[in-house]
């Protein structure tokens, strides 16, 4: 939710896919690389479930930790893009971005 808000969806649908496919060990985790197109679907979710049933609790901690670190990247980008967005780059880290 706080990443599709504050880095718009197009950006936030493809971040789980993109998470997972780099925590699958190369297709060694029980599931294959997916597809990153931004749709929620069967694939995903079967991906989804069988990295949890796999790491636990402590992968999901994992999970969210990759997709910190992805959506802090996507504020450096901003702010490189765009120097007058600095302003805000240290309330995103310190609000937004929690590891």
């Amino acid at each position: 939710m706080d990443t599709g808000v504050n880095c718009g969806t197009s950006f936030a649908k493809p971040l789980l896919q993109r998470a997972l496919n780099l925590l699958n060990n190369q297709g060694k985790a029980g599931y294959a690389d997916l597809e990153v197109d931004g749709v929620y679907g069967a694939e995903t979710l079967g991906a989804l479930k069988t990295y949890l049933a796999k790491r636990g609790k402590e992968g999901e901690k994992v999970l969210v930790r990759v997709l910190n670190i992805m959506q802090g990247q996507r504020y450096i980008e901003i702010c490189e893009r765009n120097k007058s967005q600095e302003q805000f780059f240290y309330g995103w880290i310190a609000n937004r971005v929690v590891i």
